[in-house]
């Protein structure tokens, strides 16, 4: 009988799997694509709600993503990579820092 597994060891294998979709989604767009375009950021966009990210969290993370690429002229896909990678950091460091203080609680989903 396999034994039950605990919340953190499902946290774990949840964040795996999201990080396997989203990694491997990113790799395909970021290579697929020859310029930055609206076609572009709705594949991004479909990855990171796929990854389980949420439909709320997605969005903020596109819009960050457009802000920056806008303000910095980035034309080429793989050069706003990192940008996209800060994004994603950014929301999940404003997630911990509510999570510690309590303004949200264990388990939470992403909208």
């Amino acid at each position: 009988m396999e034994e039950k597994k605990g919340f953190f060891r499902r946290l774990v294998s949840g964040l795996t799997k999201t990080r396997d979709n989203i990694v491997s989604g990113m790799d395909s767009i970021f290579h697929g694509f020859s310029k930055i375009d609206e076609d572009f950021y709705e594949e991004l966009e479909e990855t990171l709600i796929m990854g389980d990210l949420g439909v709320h969290t997605t969005t903020e993370i596109i819009e960050d993503l457009r802000r920056k690429v806008k303000e910095q002229h980035i034309k080429e896909p793989a050069a706003c990579r990192q940008l996209l990678i800060d994004s994603i950091k950014e929301q999940l460091d404003d997630l911990k820092a509510k999570v510690i203080s309590g303004e949200i609680e264990v388990p939470y989903e992403l909208k």
